[in-house]
């Protein structure tokens, strides 16, 4: 992708940001892993769309759930998502735990995939 990436603090809690410009990704040092690979997939995704900072509420919030969900199905493999649900449950914390991302990220996962299977008749 030519994307750099660097680490350091970022104000207001941030985790994670994207800098089109430069096609630069900023990441808060020290993350737990899962939060790491989660954060930086995110911030892919963001990289993948070529999203520029945008003002407009309804155009923010498209573009963190576009990156998010770029985020899901770079990291989350189907098979291993069905293994661990057999093995562990549907527990959303638990799930994520063990495919080592976010529980956010496993919801926009299974938000896909429902979204994608044919209702019934």
């Amino acid at each position: 992708m030519g994307v750099r990436v660097v680490e350091r603090p970022l104000a207001g809690g941030r985790r994670g940001k994207y800098l089109h410009h430069d096609r630069t990704i900023i990441l808060r040092p020290g993350m737990a892993r899962f939060r790491g690979r989660s954060t930086f997939a995110h911030e892919l995704g963001h990289a993948h769309y070529g999203h520029e900072p945008a003002h407009d509420q309804a155009l923010h919030a498209r573009q963190e759930r576009l990156a998010d969900e770029w985020a899901a199905k770079t990291l989350i493999n189907p098979v291993d998502y069905a293994l661990a649900e057999v093995m562990y449950g549907p527990h959303v914390g638990v799930l994520a735990n063990h495919l080592e991302v976010t529980p956010k990220l496993v919801r926009v996962w299974r938000s896909l995939v429902l979204h994608d299977v044919p209702e019934a008749i």
